[in-house]
Parts: C-alpha cells; sequence; structure tokens
C-alpha cells in the first residue's frame, strides 16, 4: 500500500499566488474607494484571502491517494474519500506534456471507465511524476503514453470524455464568460441607473 499527496512545491506557489492575488485587490481598492467603502472592500478582500488560504491549506493537507491491492481510494480537500477499484478502469492514459489555454506544458494522468469516463486525473501542476509513477503503476492496464505536445482539444479527440468541453475549448468558454459579464454589467446598470 503506498500514499501519495500533491506536490509540496506547489503548495508555496499556491500559498504565494493567493497573497499576489489579495494585494493586487487592496492595491485597487485603495486607489478606487474612499471612506467606509474602502472599510468595506478591505473586509470583504480579507475574508475572500481567507477562504482563499483555507482552500489551499485544505487541499494539500487532506487530498491524498492511496494505491492498495485492487483499490485505489482518493479522498478530497474536505477529507471525503472515493474509492475506485483497478478493475473498474478501462484506459489508463499518460500525456507526458498537456498544454492548456493558459498553462505550460505538463504531464497528466487519467484513469478512464470502460466508456471512457474520467475516474481520476492527476495534473502535473499538482502532482508530482512520482504520484502519477505510482498511480499509474498500481493499475493493471499498461497505460496509453502520449509523448509528443497535445493540448486538452486534442486529447479530447481521441478521448472525448476524457476532459470537459469548457477546458477543451478555452477560447470559446473565455468569449463565453466575457459575454456573461458584460450582460450581467449591464443588467446591473439599468437597474441602478
Amino acid at each position: 500500500m503506498q500514499t501519495v499527496t500533491p506536490s509540496r512545491a506547489n503548495y508555496a506557489r499556491s500559498v504565494l499566488a493567493t497573497s499576489g492575488i489579495a494585494v493586487l485587490f487592496v492595491v485597487i481598492a485603495f486607489g478606487r474607494l474612499r471612506g467606509e467603502s474602502l472599510m468595506v472592500g478591505v473586509a470583504v478582500i480579507a475574508v475572500t484571502f481567507a477562504v482563499m488560504l483555507l482552500g489551499v491549506f485544505l487541499f494539500f493537507h487532506n487530498t491524498k491517494i492511496v494505491c492498495a491491492p485492487g483499490r485505489i481510494v482518493r479522498s478530497n480537500l474536505f477529507g471525503a474519500k472515493t474509492e475506485i477499484g483497478t478493475s473498474d478502469v478501462g484506459t489508463v492514459v499518460l500525456v507526458e506534456r498537456l498544454t492548456g489555454a493558459t498553462q505550460q506544458p505538463a504531464p497528466s494522468l487519467l484513469l478512464l471507465d470502460e466508456g471512457g469516463k474520467p475516474l481520476l486525473r492527476l495534473r502535473g501542476e499538482l502532482w508530482s511524476i512520482d504520484a502519477m509513477g505510482a498511480v499509474g503503476g498500481s493499475m493493471l492496464q499498461t497505460p496509453e503514453v502520449i509523448s509528443e505536445p497535445i493540448t486538452t482539444g486534442e486529447l479530447r479527440r481521441r478521448h472525448p470524455l476524457s476532459i470537459p468541453l469548457w477546458e477543451a475549448h478555452p477560447v470559446v468558454t473565455s468569449l463565453l464568460v466575457a459575454l456573461a459579464i458584460v450582460v450581467a454589467v449591464a443588467v446591473i446598470a439599468f437597474v441602478i441607473a
């Protein structure tokens, strides 16, 4: 039985990124808000920052995968456990350099069921190569190794259910989110006016 956890090197990066975002929002708040609005803005930012840090802490403290004979047990950031039987896994896919819209190429391990639906996905941004090797090595199947660089969209074409639609098409997703924000701002401006 082997237990793997997210990469600790990424823990420090996550805390720094969260802190950087909070500092940016505080600077914007001091530049744009005055008086009572400033205090409310800083309080909202402080609460948001605390919740983000709590989420990062819980993820790196509670998330783990235990590889046992015949099964894998994954604990999420809240400690809830999901058990995957090795016999439930139909395909093991190891992508050495998976790229998305906003990420550098990173390895990724996917465990798919017989129908191609993802049971587990380990991303190189959070999990070490050794952790992926331990999980992939505990499977009965020989992994399908994709060594050439591949995008999330190309991986979805090879394994249609492995990557969510929004992740496989990041430009369309970004445009839809931007449109939703513009509509929300327009509606709020119309209601306030």
